[in-house]
């Protein structure tokens, strides 16, 4: 399982944090619709994206569903404090 990070232009300053099984086919799923291609940008290996939608909430940061209006790094460091947590924890992500 992967928690992933895309975006798309057509959402200009919002990235949409996701899980998924098959990243192939997740971003097939979500190409259509839209005038502009979500891409990628990051995927790590999780499980869960829950916890790091609430780490993203508990910091303030507007959403929209998955989405959240925040740059990159913002997420990438909640991803980052949530795998460490978890780790730390003895949670196993599997």
């Amino acid at each position: 399982m992967y928690v992933y990070v895309i975006s798309n232009p057509s959402f200009e300053g919002w990235l949409k944090v996701g899980k998924t099984k098959n990243l192939v086919t997740r971003l097939n799923a979500l190409q259509t619709g839209s005038p502009h291609e979500y891409q990628y940008e990051t995927v790590t290996e999780f499980t869960c994206d829950k916890p790091i939608h609430n780490r993203l909430i508990s910091m303030g940061i507007e959403r929209k569903r998955e989405w959240f209006k925040t740059d990159l790094d913002t997420i990438e460091s909640a991803i980052a404090d949530v795998v460490a947590q978890w780790a730390e924890e003895g949670i196993n992500d599997q």
